[in-house]
């Protein structure tokens, strides 16, 4: 070999290490940051269907020594397959529910795990991965299915099987325990060799809920009870989700701004009409007890808003104040939760308190 051909050979090995120090200091960097923003995508994804999922601070309650002592088990798996942590009492409340902590099989996983038999869990944590790894395909299910998400119906699906989310979304998309009664009867009506009177339990949601606190902070305004309060608020909220379209009046498929306000008002007897402006004149005596601070503000209150589309000649929107300068309203693509200042703060008239228009004042 000839100094010439030494000379190339020195060459490629230097461009070869260039290469090297290229691939490791420029493009490795680059695809760990791109793994990580895929992976970050992926959490936010997972955890977007449930934004709104916060109204209620669940606690647990008389949950026995023989569930609390896998507590760190049940979270390390919660955590493996992304399942929020405020979800944590829901499931001490099930474990409960399912067994009292009886091991091995402390969820009643078994049957699902191993395609309808019993008794094959053989540990406590074997039972507790598969029921998070439930949970998470029920979450990414009902996702999936566009249905609208609802811790209960995440745990009666866990209870029923899969084949509920197929009722649900012929059913409302939502659940409620008039679907799940009615499902747990059409499958016992179809289902062939099935040796037992009922399927499913029907009061899963009832029986888990013994195991827990369930809080809303209220107060007593204008002499009206914390429970119609809580009515309104919790009606408000069922309807979360829901599409919007103006003029819709057919929930779960669609709702508007005043149709929303004026069905949830009914459940305690007070009659809207559909519009906004008609709303707006009712509650506020055509303007004369209008608040016009959001911090004059109370729960229940209703809020209205101007110039939300074409026009500032009357009012336009319509919600529901919900505390902390809040509220919840149908507006597009859904009902959802929107901060007033935030979202609205141009377009907000004030608000008004409807109790006077009950007619008997609990």
């Amino acid at each position: 070999m000839n100094e010439a051909d030494i000379r190339i050979n020195l060459r490629k090995i230097q461009l070869f290490y260039k290469f090297i120090k290229f691939i490791i200091f420029f493009l490795v960097p680059i695809g760990l940051i791109i793994s990580v923003l895929i992976v970050v995508s992926s959490i936010f994804l997972v955890f977007s269907y449930d934004e709104e999922e916060t109204r209620i601070t669940a606690s647990a309650k008389n949950i026995p020594e023989s569930v609390l002592k896998h507590k760190g088990t049940i979270i390390k798996y919660m955590r493996k397959y992304n399942i929020p942590d405020k979800y944590l009492p829901y499931i001490l409340a099930q474990a409960t529910q399912e067994s009292g902590g009886k091991e091995p099989d402390i969820f009643q996983a078994s049957e699902s795990k191993y395609n309808g038999q019993m008794g094959m869990i053989k540990s406590a944590e074997e039972s507790i991965e598969h029921a998070m790894k439930r949970w998470r395909e029920i979450i990414d299910e009902i996702d999936r299915r566009k249905l609208i998400f609802s811790v209960e119906l995440v745990l009666q699906t866990y209870n029923f099987g899969s084949g509920y989310l197929d009722w649900v979304a012929n059913h409302g998309r939502k659940w409620t325990e008039e679907n799940a009664e009615s499902f747990s009867k059409h499958k016992l009506a179809t289902l062939k060799n099935w040796n037992y009177n009922k399927y499913g339990d029907i009061h899963y949601i009832k029986n888990i809920y013994r195991y827990l606190n369930l809080e809303r902070n209220y107060k007593n305004i204008q002499n009206i009870s914390d429970a119609t309060i809580k009515t309104v608020i919790d009606e408000a909220y069922s309807f979360l989700n829901v599409p919007y379209e103006l003029y819709g009046n057919n929930p779960p498929y669609c709702i508007d701004c005043s149709a929303f306000t004026m069905r949830v008002y009914k459940k305690i007897g007070i009659n809207f009409s559909h519009s906004a402006q008609a709303q707006y004149e009712a509650v506020t005596d055509n303007g004369k007890k209008l608040k016009t601070k959001i911090s004059d503000l109370e729960i229940g209150d209703l809020v209205f808003f101007k110039g939300t589309y074409n026009t500032s000649k009357y009012i336009t929107h319509v919600g529901i104040y919900i505390g902390n300068g809040k509220m919840i309203n149908a507006q597009i693509p859904r009902v959802k939760i929107a901060d007033i200042e935030n979202d609205f703060g141009k377009s907000f008239v004030g608000g008004g308190s409807p109790w006077h228009l009950i007619k008997n004042k609990p």
